[in-house]
């Protein structure tokens, strides 16, 4: 006994022969691999798939006395050997078998569609299904007997009692779907397409399971019993009472029944059948059967064909890649669909297929129907990364504060992806830049005023996965920096005075945060170490204080020397505006000795006056004077030279001065120096030039 499978084929073929498997919303829990084969040996079930990514077939081999009830549908194997129901499907992300075994003495009643199995035991009624997202079968059974159990396009359903009762796999919540509808007695009971439909008594009563809004949604319309047969294909109910013709339609958009009720004018509706959910009856007047469709733009039933209505759940539609998903084609009014995946893979022709994602990125999954009307794409995205990359913002290189509004930010983002290619910005986090290309550095503008300041930046990865928002922050203080002064530009000080301070001011404080200037000493004609000790540092000005001081050491020596200058400088600003240096004269406080250049002096008596050269022992910074007279000696006053007498002025740096003595020619012949020699010749006269004391300075 060998027994294959047979889902919908090709396209050409499923729009010759199964047409009713490309309408409606079906649910599709069949395994990737459907063309599996199965042979009973006698002794043992042989399963056989061909692994297209493997390139070989592989086997499973169950030993088996006896097989009940065999089946082989949509890639499931399933049979009864008696005392246990066993299923087998291959999982090829597994590259293996997956097997399932439950004991049970009288398992019959085997229904097998769309990856979808079910069965009953006694009073018990079993459904099973494999989701290869998590590797394992879920199992569900309940206590209840059973009539017309069926398993059709992902929906279980039986009758017992005055019940219908009715299952499905939710493949996004991975559970079974419960709904028990009691209505007295059941007539008419079909379920194809995932809709399910059946009278009881005067009312029609209409089921589905809504995959968008995970809910089961249903109609009851009391009708009046159906006159002949209870129509349900692709997504349409349709019935007629008398000259009544009805019809339910779902609406997988909105999860709405549209109800439908047309009046046969001759008084006779005959429902016919229905085709792509256009429903087709009989007014009993001509054999050319007449249409009822539905028309999605203008809501409103007319006289053509249902245009198609593309629409399709997911099981997720994010996650890390390996992602398997499940597709639920919920559309209606197609003949044909093409599915493209996005990933560069092979488009699928399935009603409702799976598809595993390996990469990451965002992918656009797109349905493509046959059929009327216009709208017939569908489109939803794949999310396969789901890390949204890190950053950081810094403003300034770490800056506390500023006090320009134009400031720098450094950016730094990573991904998991590899890159970053967009970012945005904000100074509030609520109005943002528009998206731009991501740069590791960007000139930024804050928004005025004397505050602290946070710019906002987000990243986003090449799949639109967006960052945190990260943020960093600065101190704005846009008050004009105040200029940092000495109190004057020039100053003198005495070489004895031991420390100078000096203040230096701000014309103006700074309320909000501490400003910075250094300072140092600069030679001039005086020499640091020589003169005074080298000094420098840091003025810093917290917020409010204007003033504060520099110390400077001035040495004391014992040379007689010039006045000398040295500086201070103020350098390297920190948010304020250096101003002049100060420049100080050190004035020395050593006085210069005076003497006669010579300690004799000799003049001619005819020579008219006699020039005596007076020195300072060396040049000094201050304005020296000092007296002198000219005295007896051997030569007489007013006889031999003309008295004098007077101060000499050294000005700084001067060492010479000279004073005049004039000399007086008389006939005598005298002994030099002496008047009592009486010779007309011509003598030398000595005369007794003093200096009248110590030289004095003047400051």
């Amino acid at each position: 006994m060998t027994i294959r499978s047979f889902p919908c084929g090709p396209l050409w073929v499923a729009l010759v022969g199964f047409a009713a498997c490309l309408q409606g919303a079906v649910v599709d829990m069949s395994p990737p691999l459907q063309d599996v084969e199965a042979q009973y040996t006698g002794f043992e079930m042989v399963c056989r798939v061909f692994d297209p990514a493997q390139n070989q077939w592989i086997e499973d081999r169950t030993p088996a006395g006896i097989v009940v009830e065999p089946l082989n549908r949509n890639g499931v194997v399933a049979w009864s050997n008696g005392n246990a129901f066993n299923l087998r499907t291959y999982d090829p992300s597994r590259t293996n078998w997956v097997k399932l075994t439950v004991a049970a003495p009288t398992a019959q009643d085997l229904r097998s569609h769309r990856g979808v199995t079910a069965w009953s035991s006694g009073n018990q009624v079993h459904y099973h299904v494999y989701e290869p997202a998590t590797g394992q079968f879920y199992s569900e059974s309940v206590a209840s007997s059973t009539f017309d159990l069926r398993s059709s396009d992902g929906v279980v359903s039986w009758i017992s009692g005055n019940a219908v009762f009715l299952r499905t796999f939710n493949p996004a919540l991975r559970r079974w779907e419960v709904l028990n509808v009691a209505g007295g007695p059941t007539f008419d009971l079909s379920s194809t397409n995932g809709l399910v439909a059946w009278s009881s008594g005067n009312v029609v009563r209409t089921r589905v399971y809504d995959a968008l809004r995970n809910r089961w949604v249903g109609d009851d319309a009391a009708t009046g019993a159906p006159l002949g047969q209870l129509w349900n294909d692709s997504g349409l109910v349709a019935w007629s009472t008398g000259g009544i013709l009805w019809t339910r339609l779902f609406n997988p958009a909105s999860g709405q029944w549209v109800p439908g009720q047309l009046v046969s004018l001759s008084g006779t509706a005959i429902a016919l059948g229905i085709t792509n959910a256009t429903a087709f009856w009989s007014d009993g007047l001509t054999t050319i059967p007449r249409r009822l469709g539905y028309d999605w733009y203008k809501s409103a039933w007319s006289t053509n064909a249902t245009l198609a209505l593309p629409l399709f759940a997911v099981s997720t539609n994010a996650g890390k890649p390996p992602l398997s998903i499940r597709f639920t084609d919920l559309s209606v009014g197609a003949t044909a669909q093409s599915w493209n995946f996005g990933d560069g893979s092979s488009p699928s022709l399935q009603r409702s297929p799976s598809h595993v994602f390996t990469n990451l990125g965002r992918f656009n999954v797109s349905l493509t129907l046959a059929g009327l009307g216009t709208n017939t794409v569908f489109r939803t995205n794949i999310l396969t990364d789901l890390e949204p990359p890190t950053g950081s913002v810094v403003i300034n290189n770490g800056a506390t504060s500023t006090t320009n509004r134009n400031v720098t930010l450094t950016l730094a983002a990573t991904d998991n992806s590899g890159s970053v290619p967009q970012m945005r910005l904000s100074n509030n986090g609520v109005n943002w830049q528009d998206w731009e290309p991501f740069a590791p550095t960007k000139a930024w503008q804050l928004e005025p005023g004397v505050t602290t300041r946070t710019v906002h930046a987000q990243f986003e990865d090449p799949f639109g996965n967006q960052s945190a928002v990260v943020t960093d922050s600065i101190f704005l203080d846009t008050t004009p920096p105040p200029n940092a002064r000495f109190a004057f530009t020039a100053t003198n000080v005495i070489e004895q005075t031991r420390t100078l301070t000096f203040a230096v001011t701000l014309d103006h404080p700074m309320s909000s945060r501490a400003v910075r200037v250094d300072y140092a000493t600069v030679d001039g004609t005086a020499t640091a170490g020589i003169d005074y000790v080298a000094a420098s540092g840091t003025l810093i000005y917290p917020a409010g204080v204007t003033t504060q001081f520099i110390s400077v050491q001035i040495l004391d020596d014992t040379l007689v020397e010039l006045d000398e200058t040295f500086s201070i400088e103020l350098r390297n600003p920190v948010d304020v505006v250096p101003g002049d240096p100060l420049v100080i004269t050190i004035v020395d406080n050593d006085l210069a000795t005076v003497r006669f250049a010579a300690e004799r002096f000799t003049a001619s008596e005819g020579a008219g006056s006699g020039q005596l050269e007076v020195v300072l022992s060396a040049p000094s910074g201050q304005t020296v004077t000092v007296g002198y007279a000219a005295t007896n000696g051997t030569a007489v006053a007013g006889i031999d030279f003309i008295p004098v007498a007077g101060l000499l002025t050294f000005l700084p740096g001067q060492t010479t001065q000279t004073i005049a003595v004039p000399i007086l020619d008389d006939l005598e012949d005298e002994f030099t120096g002496d008047r009592a020699r009486p010779t007309h010749q011509r003598h030398q006269r000595h005369a007794r030039p003093a200096l009248d004391g110590r030289p004095r300075d003047h400051r």
